[in-house]
Parts: structure tokens; sequence; C-alpha cells
């Protein structure tokens, strides 16, 4: 049982790790999003009257973006809150495809040269996992399951 509980408790920090880095990294894209919208606006007020149509198209495409963001960031913040049950709450496969979500959310931030082999790993999941413990809670998986 102690193997369990471990086990899950590194995977809850993991995870609450992941999503505070990024909503970081929400929170950066919708400031640079709204500091794009305020220089359209600006140059809006001393454009032509033929630019002004390209112009507001752009400044609609970053509006909607600004909205998508803010949904996402709403869906962090909840997803952050409800980590106290995680391991009860989930299967493999559920934590799995949030292992992947924080992955992609990683290595976004780190902004690093290389992205990250999300088919690789899904690749070696389904191979060698799912079939066999994926369905589990995370609370009915040890060592020995993996072995």
């Amino acid at each position: 049982m102690a193997k369990r509980t471990i086990w899950s408790q590194e995977l809850k920090v993991e995870l609450k790790s992941t999503r505070v880095s990024g909503i970081d990294t929400v929170k950066e894209t919708v400031v640079l999003l709204q500091l794009e919208i305020d220089k359209l606006i600006t140059q809006m007020q001393t454009s032509s009257p033929n630019e002004i149509p390209m112009l507001a198209v752009t400044l609609a495409d970053k509006t909607r973006l600004i909205e998508q963001e803010k949904q996402a960031l709403q869906k962090l913040e909840v997803e952050s809150k409800q980590d106290g049950a995680i391991s009860q709450m989930l299967t493999l496969d559920e934590a799995f495809e949030l292992y992947v979500k924080a992955q992609i959310i990683k290595f976004k931030s780190k902004k690093v040269s290389r992205e990250y082999d999300e088919y690789r790993y899904r690749g070696v999941y389904d191979k060698h996992i799912r079939k066999a413990i994926g369905s589990r809670n995370l609370d009915n998986i040890d060592k020995e399951d993996v072995l």
C-alpha cells in the first residue's frame, strides 16, 4: 500500500507543478495578446481608411485568441483545485492523457528547439501498457504491475 501511495503522491505533485507552470504560461500569453490588441487599436487610429478593415480582422482574431486562452486558464484552474482526489478518480489511461498534455505545456513553456514526441510515447503506451493495466485506477497499481 505504501508504494501505491508514494507513486500517486509523486504523480499529484508532478501534475500540480505542471499545471501551475501551464497557468503561468497562459496568463503570460493573455498579457502579450492584450498588448498586441492595444497596439492594433493605436494603429487603427492613425491608419488610412483602406487599412482599417484588415486591422479590424486582425483585432477580431486576437480577441478570439484571448477568449480561448481565458477558457483554457479557467479549465487549468479547476483541474488544479481537483488534485486532492486525483488518484482515486483517475484510471491510468486518464492519467496518461493528463501527462501528455502536461508534457506538451512543459515543452512549450520552456521554448526548447525540439517538440515533445507525443506519437512516440502514445505508441509505446498503447503497445505495452494500455491493454494490461490502462483501465485500472491509480490507487490499484503498484510496482509489481509494471515490472
